[in-house]
């Protein structure tokens, strides 16, 4: 077992606890090196989602030591998570897993085959997560890792649509101690209510978002928020607003987040295209049309959302060839074809097979009311993106 400087570890349970005054302290402290005060500063940057200029950093670091070594890669791949790029993080996370076998350091072990399976899990090799948290499960050593895997146990039921036993676990863990660390308990509290909302246990996954909102400083705000803004979009058909910093610096919740604004206002073109994205990101989940081939992500907050503004599978019954309007004819038939809400610019550009301009607007507003009228057919108007129910 490698020596390890006692004055890090002091310094990375003050960052790990959330106490900035005493975290902060390690830039003037003589007894701790200039790489083990880069490895804090990297944390820094990756608390101020900056992670590409951490990755720089660590990057630069030059040390023989296999504990810094393996800091620096870990540091690297949590990068890497939190930027969903899973591929990188699974390379820097092998890289830093070997060096902390090396010095046997088991919480970086422990850490590292942890984060390794998560990776895995968001890429699809369910059987790979599997062998790293088994992995991470050989190298526990408090009580705080054994909160943590009982998480990742409980998201794996999750996945499996084994809910009764995912919802075991995080009863379980809810009438034990809170762990010490602030972190983690935000993190399992917004880890909870993705697993009661796929779970439709609504109530109590709308409890615990609303929880992690009051904190208001946490490290988790950016997913908070996330759930939050799409549970109320879902449940209480409030509209989302601008997209909060904190979530587009989260780059997988930042392109759902896209794709679901633009399928609300029609704008079907250049939803396509970030789905497509997503499909290419994540083909496990994903595929073309906006659909889902994962059952527990069909539950999901996100594809529920999606699923309450694109049109059911089921038919609406409407004999085209008895509206006898060439242009209400086309607006009918292009807004049954459409799984999607269609922008009023997209509808007169296929209408009248012109370039959008908004003198067309006042004969557009005609045509739906007479097309409603005349054919007694219910066309919805959502923020300006236009539907048949």
């Amino acid at each position: 077992m490698a020596k390890i400087n006692s004055k890090y570890l002091t310094y990375y349970i003050h960052y790990r606890n959330e106490n900035s005054k005493e975290f902060l302290a390690y830039k003037n402290d003589p007894e701790l090196t200039r790489n083990e005060k880069n490895l804090f500063r990297a944390r820094e940057l990756m608390r101020s989602k900056k992670w590409d200029d951490a990755i720089d950093l660590l990057e630069s670091i030059n040390e023989e030591d296999h504990f810094i070594l393996a800091e620096s890669k870990f540091l690297i791949m949590s990068c890497f998570l939190l930027k969903s790029q899973y591929e990188h993080a699974i390379i820097c996370g092998i890289e830093a897993l070997e060096k902390y076998k090396a010095i046997e350091h088991r919480e970086g072990s422990f850490k590292t085959s942890y984060n390794i399976s998560v990776a895995y899990n968001r890429v699809g090799f369910n059987t790979l997560s599997k062998h790293y948290l088994d992995i991470a499960s050989t190298n526990k050593e408090s009580k705080e890792d054994q909160f943590i895997l009982s998480r990742a146990y409980a998201c794996e039921y999750s996945r499996q649509c084994k809910f009764d036993k995912a919802l075991s676990i995080l009863k379980d863990i809810f009438e034990e101690t809170e762990p010490k660390f602030k972190h983690e308990i935000n993190h399992f509290k917004i880890v909870a209510f993705d697993i009661y909302f796929r779970a439709q246990a609504y109530d109590e996954a709308y409890e615990l978002i609303n929880e992690v909102i009051l904190q208001k400083n946490t490290n988790e705000r950016g997913r908070a928020l996330f759930y939050y803004h799409l549970f109320e979009f879902w449940k209480n058909d409030k509209q989302l607003p601008t997209i909060p910093e904190v979530i587009r610096a989260i780059p997988e919740f930042s392109l759902q987040w896209n794709i679901l604004v633009n399928v609300i206002s029609g704008d079907i073109i250049y939803t396509e295209a970030l789905w497509r994205q997503l499909t290419t990101q994540f083909p496990q989940y994903y595929s073309h049309n906006f659909n889902c081939i994962d059952e527990s992500e069909k539950k999901a907050l996100f594809y529920q959302c999606i699923l309450k503004v694109i049109k059911k599978d089921e038919e609406i019954d409407i004999d085209l060839d008895s509206i006898k309007s060439k242009n209400s004819k086309v607006l009918i038939q292009t807004l049954l074809e459409s799984k999607t809400p269609l922008r009023k610019e997209d509808l007169i550009e296929i209408i009248w097979k012109t370039s959008y301009e908004p003198k067309f607007d006042t004969r557009f507003y005609k045509l739906i009311q007479r097309t409603k009228k005349d054919y007694s057919i219910n066309i919805t108007n959502n923020l300006n993106a236009y539907s048949i129910d």
